[in-house]
């Protein structure tokens, strides 16, 4: 299990940084402008759709967004920051809508064509820019012993160790002495893999699903699995009952 674990998490690790590092590059094409105590909105969004930016909306503001299906235009737009309400409808267009408080909830937009009531489906948050974590490093190495003896050789903090994957987490005095040893550090001894360290934001607010309107369609495959191990990561409860398609999930 550990080096099925330290491959894990190599690749992983790889990968996530190869996909991160690549937006960040470019100029966001969603600006989303948010004063949550004037209610005032400002929109950037260059050769887009609708479902982008609000998905960055979403994002900024915390409010829940539903919109009648088959809506989602191309964007192109810039407007200083207003009232809610006008850069709503600049944005929109012939489209309508309604922006309405709920009790205990976030405030709910919805976006459709004649009825609110068409206004079905969810749109997720737009995902978070990533910051990368100055002046840390993350390697697979072979054991905790060997990450315990770069910490010292390098002038490292050891921080964090996973046994399972043999992966540590150091930490340096600034990011330009980890620039400067960072080629050294990775052909040092004993060292499988390096990578950078990457932060997501916390998401401004929780997803909110409805029975029967999540666009999702699961039809499982009876497998004999022949002994072989079934992985699944589960970050919080699971609630069957509530989901549109309860059947992929296994008994107990």
């Amino acid at each position: 299990m550990t080096n099925i674990g330290a491959v894990i998490f190599r690749n992983a690790l790889f990968l996530f940084s190869f996909l991160l590092l690549k937006p960040a590059l470019a100029e966001p094409a969603v600006v989303i402008e948010w004063n949550s105590i004037n209610k005032s909105l400002g929109i950037t969004a260059k050769e887009t759709t609708l479902v982008r930016v609000l998905g960055e909306i979403r994002h900024q503001t915390g409010w829940e967004v539903v919109m009648e299906p088959n809506l989602n235009p191309a964007v192109s737009m810039k407007t200083n920051p207003k009232p809610a309400a006008e850069a709503l409808g600049l944005l929109l267009g012939s489209l309508k809508y309604t922006l309405k408080t709920q009790p205990g909830l976030p405030s709910r937009l919805s976006i459709y064509r004649n009825s609110v009531s068409a206004a079905t489906i969810p749109i997720a948050e737009a995902p978070s820019n990533p910051t990368k974590v100055e002046g840390q490093i993350a390697e697979v190495v072979k054991s905790e012993t060997v990450a315990k003896r770069l910490a010292k050789e390098f002038g490292a903090e050891l921080i964090a160790f996973i046994k399972d994957a043999n992966a540590a987490r150091f930490r340096f005095g600034s990011e330009q002495e980890l620039k400067r040893i960072r080629d050294a550090l990775a052909k040092a001894d004993g060292v499988e893999f390096v990578d950078d360290i990457f932060v997501y934001p916390r998401p401004a607010g929780p997803m909110i699903a409805r029975v029967g309107v999540l666009p999702i369609s699961v039809n499982p495959v009876n497998v004999d699995t022949k002994g072989m191990l079934i992985i699944g990561l589960i970050d919080s409860a699971v609630q069957a009952n509530a989901m549109d398609k309860p059947k992929f999930i296994l008994e107990q």
